[in-house]
């Protein structure tokens, strides 16, 4: 992403590294802090293709957590999966 532009690679890593700008993976980095930070983005709203397949990945993955013991999920390109769950308690 960053070949050959080390101040750039500089920048990102001390923002992603300090403790006030990423305290918990909950925190939410802007748009525009990413653009500041000279990360390449592609805007989900500028591809109407590619915001459906990242929104329907989404809702399956929150789909499979909220329904199930599922605690992380992580798969790869072939389908491969592995993932970390908690049993689910049975009522009688």
């Amino acid at each position: 992403m960053f070949e050959n532009e080390n101040d750039k690679t500089k920048k990102v890593i001390e923002h992603f590294s300090s403790h006030d700008n990423s305290k918990t993976h909950a925190r939410h980095i802007s748009l525009a802090t990413c653009k500041d930070m000279g990360l390449k983005i592609i805007e989900l709203e500028s591809d109407n293709k590619l915001q459906d397949l990242v929104l329907t990945t989404h809702h399956a993955f929150m789909h499979t957590f909220s329904n199930s013991g599922a605690l992380k999920i992580i798969e790869n390109q072939n389908g491969v999966a592995y993932i970390e769950h908690l049993p689910l308690k049975t009522t009688n």
